[in-house]
């Protein structure tokens, strides 16, 4: 079983796709956003395989992104930080490829296995 967890980042999805940039980038206010969710496997399932830890740290955007075991489930953590409120247009080419890579972080995949202990156990 496949699980996405791309839960975050719907807000980034359509930002900056295009390549070329004229004017500068304004945004109202330097900002960081941080999530964390835990997410339940059910006992019959055993995680198979997590994302590595995706990020990157362009000094005026970062973000983060963990994917851990932890207790019964998947933790999983995310941080995203805007930290100028303007950035000339001659800085831009590297904006677009930065969230490109927040995207393909965000549309990474846990894989589960049907474990077979559990599975061997719940038959009579």
């Amino acid at each position: 079983m496949v699980l996405p967890d791309g839960v975050f980042g719907g807000e980034e999805r359509g930002l900056f796709l295009s390549e070329d940039r004229v004017h500068d980038l304004y945004f109202p206010f330097p900002r960081e956003t941080q999530d964390h969710i835990e997410i339940s496997i059910p006992a019959e399932y055993r995680v198979e395989s997590l994302p590595p830890v995706g990020g990157r740290n362009l000094g005026y955007m970062s973000y983060k992104t963990t994917v851990e075991r932890g207790g019964a489930g998947i933790q999983i953590s995310r941080r995203v930080t805007l930290g100028l409120p303007s950035l000339p247009a001659s800085a831009y080419y590297a904006v677009p490829v930065f969230c490109q890579d927040l995207r393909s972080s965000d549309d990474s995949q846990i894989v589960l296995r049907t474990d077979p202990e559990h599975a061997a156990a719940a038959q009579p």
